[in-house]
């Protein structure tokens, strides 16, 4: 990990240093690195979608990282079952994928974002009762829970392009850059708490690593990491949503009122590349 690291940060570096911008803005700025960070912050927004990625991220991360322990000390089956039961759980990440598309072609973003985190936390909490030895019940729910888990992970990243759309509306400046590396910086962080929280959680409960068996409260903290836990988390997650106002009548709004000003910007981009090709 350390040598793909060193590697991945040379790379960035030389990216970093050789990369040119070859469009010319419409409209030269000279804006700086503080006053963008600024102004970010201004965008009520994007600080409830910072928010959205970290509950997000952390329900779903806690989950597929105790699914190895779900398997192995709780269904009492093979790590060669555990790869299929992985790779079956992707296949319903890829039509969860598909129905995301479905479903906000009838219902706007949040609205299925919300609604499909409510039934996660129920469907998620409901798995602690399924019986563990019911192999076929499990695998099925298990794959049910995967469609329903990526429909609000992929919509997510639509959303932040809606709320740099209200940021630009509200402060007259679109700082995308800025905005979707913080929520990268964000989903990071989610990573890395969630993966914290497991460690932290199989230690309280008692499990240790390398024993022939573990004892019946660390199984049942594993059956609580995979299912009661995530499930709190979706519960949140839907919380937060409820505190992002950007619906469809306000995006309509945007996209009015940005309509006369994206018709000026292409004809100042225009006017401004024909001078800068004579000059």
């Amino acid at each position: 990990m350390s040598v793909l690291a060193l590697i991945g940060l040379g790379m960035l570096l030389f990216c970093f240093a050789t990369v040119r911008e070859r469009i010319r803005p419409a409209v030269p700025t000279h804006d700086d690195l503080k006053n963008d960070l600024l102004d970010v912050w201004k965008n009520d927004q994007w600080v409830r979608i910072l928010l959205l990625n970290f509950c997000n991220v952390c329900s779903g991360f806690i989950r597929m990282a105790a699914t190895m322990y779900y398997v192995t000390w709780v269904m009492g089956l093979s790590t060669h079952f555990a790869t299929l039961f992985i790779s079956l759980g992707v296949i319903g990440m890829m039509i969860g994928s598909t129905l995301a598309k479905l479903l906000t072609d009838r219902w706007f973003k949040l609205k299925v974002f919300f609604w499909t985190n409510i039934a996660l936390a129920l469907f998620s909490c409901g798995f602690y009762w399924i019986d563990p030895h019911a192999t076929l019940t499990v695998v099925i729910a298990y794959f049910l829970l995967n469609v329903l888990h990526q429909i609000p992970s992929l919509l997510h990243w639509l959303l932040m392009a809606d709320v740099d759309d209200y940021g630009e509306w509200k402060t007259g400046k679109r700082i995308t850059g800025i905005s979707f590396s913080g929520n990268l910086f964000f989903l990071k962080i989610g990573l890395a708490v969630a993966g914290a929280m497991v460690g932290f959680l199989l230690s309280f409960y008692g499990y240790e690593a390398g024993a022939k068996q573990q004892s019946s409260q660390a199984v049942n903290g594993i059956r609580l990491l995979f299912t009661v836990i995530p499930g709190v988390g979706y519960l949140i997650t839907a919380g937060v949503v409820r505190l992002l106002k950007v619906d469809r009548a306000l995006i309509h709004t945007i996209q009015d009122d940005f309509a006369p000003h994206r018709a000026n910007f292409h004809e100042l981009h225009d006017m401004y590349q024909r001078d800068g090709a004579v000059t």
